[in-house]
């Protein structure tokens, strides 16, 4: 399909809600949703902000010092004790009460840790980074806690390391077929959601991946990398096919959620686009005009 044949919507997607960062804020960097109280939690460089899409209010709820920014990376809520787990800077895991407080600050690895999942089947808080990725239980309750013989609430329950120069940037469990997907520089690597090892598709020699999506259906990767293009691979780590319409670096993709055969991509080119996996061709464009 050529650049012509892409019709492109200008009313495809529409807004429900819309939150506007105050100008003395930074950009927002991560966001987690509170499914009880329908509260977003928006974390930017300068604090963290609640936000209700219903009724639109917004209430400053932590504000760093002046001479202290960006001091967290990325928070999730965790529906099923009603807290907030933070990442911070200094690569310690960090406990938030409702309110967004801090209750407890875990130093959970000396090397840099990029990102971090939750998995709610097995109270497990997952981290990766430049050391590779670690596994550990999340021990809510005091007799838990008394039980392993320790006051802390995260203890270590496997390591899964990786080459110097293939730290792990993004994961993702997919709940499909039990597995863990983490995203490396120029490879992604397949773990049990145990963290035992599968495999490895190696995708050199592309520049650095920004994110891959699985798709159930045929059974393809799709990673993202910061030349513009979106690679679909088979899970015996070959090359299927090449999407080049993006005009810049590609920075995320997933799977539509109402779909086993559509992908969603967003890119520093101002466009979100939807692709069927089925026949590779691009089926929708919405011309945004933000940087996702």
């Amino acid at each position: 399909m050529s650049e012509e044949d892409v019709q492109v919507y200008q009313y495809g997607f529409q807004c429900r809600a819309s939150f506007k960062q105050s100008t003395k804020s930074s950009d927002i960097i991560s966001i987690a949703y509170s499914p009880f109280s329908g509260d977003f939690a928006l974390l930017d460089g300068a604090g963290i902000t609640h936000w209700n899409k219903d009724t639109q209010i917004d209430k400053r709820l932590l504000t760093y010092s002046s001479n202290k920014k960006q001091l967290l990376k990325q928070i999730i809520f965790i529906p099923k004790y009603g807290i907030y787990f933070a990442l911070a800077k200094d690569n310690t895991l960090q406990l938030l009460n409702s309110m967004l407080q801090r209750t407890f600050v875990f130093d959970a690895d000396n090397c840099t840790i990029l990102c971090m999942l939750y998995d709610i089947r097995k109270d497990m808080i997952i981290t990766a980074g430049v050391g590779g990725l670690k596994m550990f239980r999340y021990l809510h309750h005091k007799c838990d806690r008394e039980q392993a013989g320790t006051d802390q609430y995260f203890v270590q329950y496997k390591h899964y390391p990786v080459r110097p120069s293939q730290w792990i940037t993004r994961i993702q469990l997919l709940e499909t077929n039990d597995k863990l997907l983490c995203v490396a520089q120029k490879e992604i690597i397949l773990l049990t959601s145990d963290g035992d090892y599968l495999f490895t598709i190696n995708t050199a020699p592309s520049l650095p991946l920004t994110d891959c999506c699985y798709c159930s259906k045929f059974k393809y990767y799709v990673t993202a990398s910061i030349d513009s293009t979106m690679k679909v691979w088979s899970e015996q780590g070959t090359l299927l096919h090449t999407f080049n319409s993006h005009s810049k670096a590609v920075t995320s993709v997933l799977m539509h959620p109402q779909s086993e055969i559509i992908m969603i991509s967003a890119s520093l080119d101002k466009s979100v686009r939807l692709w069927n996996l089925e026949t590779f061709e691009e089926i929708y464009r919405f011309p945004n005009t933000l940087i996702i």
